[in-house]
């Protein structure tokens, strides 16, 4: 009877601490999510998984068990596929017998490293050796040096922790070198079709002192020189136009939705070459990603948000300000938040009006054809 009491104890133990444990686990995995601003779910304690979509990837994070194994499973997904059909997989002794037997044929890149490292097959060779540059093979190979298993195929990467990782630290960073390992494969995989045209930064608002001449812009000077030649007389008009410069007292208004706006023209020129939503998000980053803008657009609506995924916890008020269609027929749009002093009665009254936006460049969503603005929130006591 004492055996059986002992036995029934220590089992009570053994179920108290799993279960601790697998609370403790799935507070890390929730934590991970709100971190890395993915979805979170769980299901009775043996089944979690932590998704959603960043820029080009769908990333996917989950436990799975069998019997009594259980590890880690993380995928990217690619929101387009590449190009052209391939597969590759982590070299073992299982997959040389599979490749012998089926008769397969492993690629290979040059590396002599990699390729004891990684079997690759494809029925486009050339084209294949070709996204396999030093810059996909590094990428790659940082994943084998993380994670226990490694496969990947022309619609998503695919790879393991032989362990159920109960770490939110862990889960962040692995899924963060999955994310940038996808980005740095994709740009081997969908290289740019060519140079692509930049136009030249839009110009910043200045402030005019009285009495003091406004700089014209390149622009202007363009399409006056365009308008003298179309009338023979390129001294008169640049005096023409020099001379309404002079007498404004302040910069005209630059509205974002019009055809003849510098920056909507700008955004849309950034955007024109681009071959896929990849080159729509690079371009965005090297061309306006941090920088200030000062304009006067119309409003086209408001409305409030208590949470936002670019703007933070609110309670705030997001701003849509149309910019015009690319060249495919898709409509770009600029989304900014508001001075915090600002109501939504108030916001409402100038839908279909000029509006300021005053703040930075933060995020561009390709999917969508949306940039966002964070305009700096300050307390009244400091505005």
């Amino acid at each position: 009877m004492e055996v059986f009491i002992l036995i029934l104890l220590i089992g009570g133990v053994v179920v108290f601490f799993a279960i601790k444990h697998s609370k403790q686990t799935t507070s890390s995995w929730a934590e991970a999510a709100s971190k890395l601003r993915l979805n979170f779910e769980n299901e009775n304690f043996g089944y979690r998984r932590i998704h959603g979509k960043r820029v080009d990837l769908v990333l996917e994070i989950k436990t799975e068990q069998v019997g009594k194994t259980s590890w880690t499973s993380y995928q990217a997904e690619f929101a387009e596929s590449l190009p052209f059909s391939l597969n590759l997989a982590q070299q073992s002794f299982f997959t040389d017998v599979k490749n012998a037997l089926l008769n397969k044929i492993d690629l290979e890149s040059g590396d002599s490293a990699f390729d004891r490292k990684i079997i690759v097959e494809s029925p486009e060779a050339e084209r294949a050796r070709e996204f396999l540059d030093e810059r996909a093979r590094s990428a790659i190979i940082k994943l084998l040096s993380r994670f226990d298993s490694f496969e990947m195929n022309d619609v998503r990467i695919r790879v393991i922790q032989k362990r159920l990782v109960s770490d939110s630290e862990k889960l962040v960073g692995d899924a963060r070198l999955l994310e940038s390992s996808a980005q740095k494969i994709l740009e081997s995989a969908l290289p740019s079709t060519g140079p692509r045209k930049v136009p030249p930064p839009f110009p910043k608002k200045e402030p005019v002192e009285e009495g003091e001449i406004e700089e014209a812009t390149p622009e202007v000077v363009e399409k006056v020189v365009q308008e003298a030649a179309l009338e023979t007389e390129i001294e008169k008009e640049f005096e023409s136009v020099f001379e309404v410069i002079t007498e404004e007292s302040e910069p005209p208004e630059i509205v974002l939705s019009h055809n003849g706006s510098v920056f909507a023209k700008h955004c849309r020129e950034l955007f024109a070459e681009c071959q896929s939503n990849y080159e729509m998000l690079k371009a965005f980053d090297e061309e306006l990603k941090g920088t200030e803008i000062d304009e006067t657009a119309l409003l086209k609506r408001a409305e409030s948000f208590s949470m936002d995924r670019v703007f933070g916890r609110g309670p705030g008020i997001r701003r849509f300000f149309p910019l015009g269609s690319l060249e495919n027929g898709a409509q770009l749009m600029l989304v900014t938040n508001s001075p915090v002093d600002l109501t939504i009665p108030e916001a409402k009254e100038k839908e279909g009006n000029a509006d300021s936006i005053q703040g930075n460049f933060v995020a561009f969503d390709p999917f969508s054809r949306t940039l966002f603005v964070k305009v700096p929130q300050l307390d009244k006591d400091h505005a």
